[in-house]
């Protein structure tokens, strides 16, 4: 899920993803042989700056349980360009 500070844009990757506000559910492969990958590129933009953490939830027929992941941020606005001196 996206921390409240963060808005979503889009994402891309071997499956497609839909939202339900902060939610981002993506829609389960075929398969993943051993040794594979399957990378989602997520994209969001800022609503505030602040700490945030980003946690990630993935279920599988071949896990007993929910794995988790979390990944604390910190989120900056973003720069209207160069600064004038």
């Amino acid at each position: 899920s996206l921390p409240e500070k963060l808005e979503f844009v889009n994402v891309k990757g071997p499956t497609k993803g839909d939202t339900s506000g902060q939610q981002l559910n993506l829609q389960p492969l075929e398969k993943l042989a051993p040794g594979e990958e399957a990378i989602w590129e997520v994209t969001a933009k800022t609503k505030s700056e602040g700490d945030a953490v980003l946690t990630a939830k993935l279920k599988s027929d071949g896990l007993s349980r929910t794995a988790t992941a979390e990944e604390p941020t910190k989120i900056y606005a973003a720069s209207a360009g160069p600064e004038k001196e």
